[in-house]
């Protein structure tokens, strides 16, 4: 449970989710296949940035880093 509270207080949580929102956002107030597109990119590129940084911020405890 302490890693599930860890996540509920990350910024790189907040930022992912408020990407994803902003995406479906795009995609439910807008008609234009254009739109779906951008949506689609949106999505796969903010749940990209989640995983890598959630990887790079598990490599620097590994290494012994300090990271709170």
């Amino acid at each position: 449970m302490p890693r599930f509270g860890g996540v509920l207080k990350s910024r790189k949580f907040w930022a992912s989710l408020i990407g994803l929102l902003v995406s479906v956002g795009v995609l439910n107030y807008s008609d234009a296949q254009q739109a779906e597109l951008a949506s689609a990119v949106l999505t796969v590129a903010t749940a990209i940035g989640y995983v890598l940084s959630v990887a790079i911020e598990d490599a620097g405890r590994a290494r012994g880093g300090q990271l709170d």
